[in-house]
């Protein structure tokens, strides 16, 4: 499951971004499994100028080229497991 992390934006701007993030991926194969968390946190630099950023956490960062219109740092993290709930519920069978 990708999650793309939204960081340092406002709840409206973080919203506004959710959004077209979901319409530009919505005919993609991974678009049913994609999910995008809001943090309603700020990032500031040392200089305290503000520096927003997404983090997508997913299985390849093949996705990354496609958020070009984003206009904002991305960190990727390779996911190495996911276990959905009903993996898990069938495990404790």
């Amino acid at each position: 499951m990708p999650n793309i992390e939204i960081h340092g934006l406002t709840r409206k701007e973080a919203e506004n971004l959710r959004e077209k993030i979901f319409e530009k991926f919505k005919k993609e194969s991974f678009s049913k499994e994609l999910v995008i968390t809001i943090y309603p946190d700020t990032v500031r630099d040392a200089k305290g100028k503000d520096q927003p950023f997404l983090r997508l956490i997913a299985e390849t960062a093949e996705i990354i080229g496609k958020l070009d219109f984003v206009e904002l740092d991305v960190e990727y993290f390779k996911l190495g497991f996911f276990y959905s709930k009903d993996y898990l519920k069938k495990g404790e069978k």
